[in-house]
């Protein structure tokens, strides 16, 4: 009898103990509390394994949660999200349900998922992970592995997948036997040669920051977006990829790209930072979004392109007249440090940013952009005179200093202090073409008239040689500050701002400008 009751004890405890879960992560526990898992409320290690069932969605986002032990319990769990955590190994072989699984910004060194063939979707980003073994999640249709230590995959059964992204781990080579592939990101691995060529079916491939010589992508007849950048290519052939989108393709050594005659839908082409001495724009009708900084390029034609939306060619050798005239959604442009000698955006109504620094522009007309914001022309040695007068100056902020031959910026009105002008000394805001020319006679009367002292604090003496009639100061601006008819000697300044001043002498003769600084 006593052997009866000591056998009926261990049966009952066994059964008893059977009914729980261990879960000796205390963060872990305190979840299942919150979401009524564990229903007793206590932090004590276990909760009841009949409360696991039904559960198909765990978040664990941002929760410190060291162990995960306890998770085999959730037979029927379709979805586990485990954004910054704090566990380094995780086994899912008991959650045979599991479909979408997520861990990010964890220390994860191991992971077993051999067990769950209904995967879809699987992101393990920004982990510890050498090595994972997929070959068993043959539904997958998602895998992202990015910012991980893998060297070696294994994908060559994952027949359903469409998108793979393997970024910033430390492949040399990858073989990717996949002809249903979508989207391949490999992107900062130190890959030297690929084979894309049975990727039938792949429209997205990124692939920069890795260290190839040379990409075919022939065969790859729906691609859509390339990115190639940062490699080592000499060449790029995309003429076969007549559904090309966006292309980026900078910082390689490319001398030589063919676009073809079939990119009609090529959007967006960024090619900086090559050896580039011509490029074709003639059939990418579409194309809104252009730049080619610092290549070899000595002329650009636009003309075919007439959805062009930003364009840059700044560091480069074109020695042309840039006619943007077919160019009517142009909204930024910029060509500084060549040696393009003139353009013409009188027929970009929505322009809003222009830079032309350090170019052959003698003369500009910007009337015609009404919405104009930014005007960067610095260092533009012949540069001589800025339309500017376009009926919303107080939008813009125009920048000149170094084009010291700029003598005259046109405005609507050079008195109203309107716009923001960073601009030297020797250029001028005018209200038109008299004015401006005004100016150089009034320089050549210079000798007429002497002022002093320069730099002058309250007190300002003026001798002239004609009879004045009128003194007139203004800031570099152009607004009035001071006006005397009558008195001429001394001008009092003291209640006059800091800086450069212009003093504008009228005599019967005509008029004489001069600067001074008031201190």
């Amino acid at each position: 009898m006593k052997k009866y009751y000591s056998y009926l004890f261990f049966l009952y405890a066994t059964i008893a103990f059977s009914q729980y879960t261990l879960v000796p992560d205390p963060v872990f526990e305190q979840y299942l509390i919150d979401e009524g898992i564990d229903t007793d409320g206590i932090i004590n290690g276990q909760f009841l394994t009949s409360n696991a069932q039904g559960v198909i969605f765990i978040d664990l986002d941002n929760l410190p949660v060291t162990d995960l032990t306890g998770i085999e319990a959730f037979e029927q769990l379709e979805r586990l999200d485990a954004r910054n955590t704090n566990f380094e190994t995780a086994d899912f072989s008991q959650n045979l349900q599991l479909d979408q699984l997520t861990i990010t910004n964890s220390p994860l060194l191991s992971i077993n998922l051999t067990q769950n063939l209904n995967l879809i979707t699987l992101f393990i980003d920004n982990c510890n992970i050498s090595t994972i073994d997929v070959t068993q999640n043959t539904n997958l249709v998602q895998l992202s592995l990015d910012s991980n230590n893998l060297s070696t995959i294994d994908v060559a059964g994952l027949h359903s997948l469409n998108s793979l992204s393997l970024e910033n781990n430390h492949f040399t080579t990858i073989d990717i036997p996949l002809p249903n592939l979508g989207g391949l990101f490999l992107q900062e691995n130190q890959i030297s040669s690929i084979d894309v060529s049975g990727l039938t079916s792949l429209a997205t491939l990124y692939i920069h920051e890795n260290q190839l010589t040379q990409l075919d992508i022939s065969n790859n007849l729906g691609l859509k977006f390339l990115n190639c950048a940062d490699n080592l290519l000499t060449a790029l052939d995309v003429s076969n990829n007549t559904q090309l989108e966006y292309l980026v393709c900078s910082s390689n050594s490319i001398n030589n790209i063919n676009l073809g005659s079939g990119l009609q839908n090529l959007e967006s082409l960024g090619c900086s930072y090559n050896s580039l001495s011509n490029i074709d724009l003639s059939n990418v009708p579409k194309l809104k979004t252009f730049g080619v900084v610092d290549n070899n390029l000595d002329s650009i034609d636009f003309t075919a392109c007439p959805l062009l939306e930003r364009a840059f060619i700044i560091d480069n050798p074109i020695d042309t007249f840039l006619d943007l005239t077919q160019n009517p959604a142009l909204l930024t442009v910029g060509f500084e440090n060549t040696l393009v000698y003139g353009i013409d955006v009188t027929q970009c109504p929505l322009l809003y940013y222009i830079a032309f620094s350090n170019s052959q522009i003698t003369t500009i007309d910007l009337s015609n952009n009404p919405v104009l914001e930014d005007v960067w022309a610095r260092d533009n040695s012949i540069l001589q005179s800025i339309d500017l007068r376009n009926g919303n100056n107080s939008l813009i902020d125009l920048s000149s200093i170094g084009s010291l031959n700029l003598k005259c910026i046109y405005v609507d009105d050079a008195s109203s202090g309107d716009g923001e002008f960073n601009i030297d000394p020797t250029t001028h805001l005018v209200n038109n073409e008299a004015e401006c020319e005004a100016l150089g006679l009034e320089e050549n009367r210079i000798d007429i008239v002497k002022m002093y002292p320069n730099p002058v604090i309250d007190i300002l003496t003026i001798e002239s040689l004609e009879p004045i009639t009128k003194v007139t100061c203004y800031d570099m601006l152009g607004r009035k500050l001071l006006e005397e008819s009558q008195n001429f000697n001394p001008i009092y300044l003291a209640n006059l701002p800091s800086g450069l001043l212009l003093v504008e002498i009228e005599t019967e003769q005509g008029k004489v400008i001069q600067k001074i600084v008031k201190e």
